[in-house]
This record gives C-alpha cells, sequence and structure tokens, in this order.
C-alpha cells in the first residue's frame, strides 16, 4: 500500500487503520513532493523514514521507499538524494522499491545499483526506456530486464510493479505488450 510522506507525518493511525483494512504487509513512500526535492527539504524529511519504518513495524508492517530521479541527481556538496538516503535510514528498517526506470533515466547504471542496494530491495518498478529516454511498454525499449532479474543481489525482491506513467491511450496494448514481453523472460 502507498501512503504519502504528509499522510504518515500527520495521520499515521489512519493510515495504518487503512494499510490494515487493505490487507497490506509493507506501506510504500511512493513520491516526495517539491518542497522536499532539495537539499533543506530532504533534510527534514529524511529522519522521518526510520521513525515511520520503527513505528510500522510495532503496527506490524515493513516500510519501503520509491525512488524516482531527482533523488539521483540532486546532489548537494556532491553527496546526492539517495546516497544520504541509504546512509541516513537503517537498512534493517527501510526497505527499497527500485524504480528501475528511473534510475536509468538519472544515468544510474541499474545493475550496478541492484548489486549495491541488495538486501534492501523490496520490489521493482518495471518499466521499459527508449533510446530517448522516453517511457516504453516493456520490451519496447533498451533496458534488458531478464539481465537485471537475474542478478542474485535481487533475490530478496518480492514484487514487480509494470508502470507505463507515459503510457499512450487507450492502455490496453501498452499493458498487453509489457505482460507478454515479462511471461516470456527467462532468467
Amino acid at each position: 500500500m502507498q501512503q504519502s510522506h504528509d499522510a504518515l507525518l500527520q495521520r499515521f493511525e489512519p493510515s495504518v487503520a487503512m494499510a490494515r483494512t487493505l490487507g497490506a504487509k509493507t506501506v510504500v513512500l511512493p513520491y516526495m513532493t517539491d518542497e522536499h526535492r532539495n537539499e533543506q527539504g530532504w533534510n527534514a524529511a529524511l529522519p522521518n523514514f526510520n521513525r515511520f519504518a520503527t513505528q510500522l513495524k510495532s503496527a506490524g508492517f515493513g516500510f519501503a521507499y520509491h525512488n524516482h530521479d531527482f533523488e539521483f541527481t540532486i546532489r548537494p556538496g556532491g553527496v546526492s538524494l539517495y546516497d544520504r538516503l541509504l546512509r541516513e535510514t537503517d537498512p534493517a528498517l527501510v526497505k527499497l522499491e527500485l524504480d528501475i526506470y528511473w534510475a536509468a533515466h538519472a544515468g544510474e547504471d541499474p545493475a550496478a545499483l541492484i548489486d549495491r542496494l541488495s538486501t534492501r530491495l523490496y520490489a521493482y518498478h518495471v518499466k521499459d526506456m527508449r533510446p530517448d529516454r522516453s517511457m516504453t511498454a516493456v520490451g519496447q525499449g533498451t533496458l534488458d530486464f531478464a539481465a537485471l532479474f537475474k542478478r542474485k543481489s535481487g533475490a530478496g525482491v518480492q514484487h514487480f510493479y509494470v508502470e507505463n506513467d507515459q503510457a499512450p491511450a487507450p492502455y490496453l496494448p501498452d499493458i498487453t505488450t509489457s505482460f507478454r514481453t515479462l511471461r516470456a523472460l527467462r532468467f
């Protein structure tokens, strides 16, 4: 189940109640709003991640953070926001939902990132990237998902979410292409 930073900060108990109602096992922080996409905002938000994870664990849930590209590209003092996330959060509590497309879009090597994140990986967001770096259905782009998924360092990944933020309507052909591609993968 996804829940915003502000919801977890201001409405924690209702967020937990919703997760229970939905039968969720993990609460994912899926997006940071613009006010957190800079050094000052990240500094204010980052300590909450460990707190959310600790409180969620006490309530019987896991916690994971979902990236976009800004965490890699915003680098105050030469250190990315993502590196700060890794360094300043408890690996046993704060897991990661790796959006492969957004990491690659930011210039990261997804294979190296998967190896680096290893036991912190909770889930993958699976979207493909065209040579012009735009999003496309899985199998229509340049990312080698079979090679990424067979990496031993990703063995603990529990969920694979197919997503295309830029899918053209009607959506069914895009979804069908992604489904067929992933179903045919062998790794």
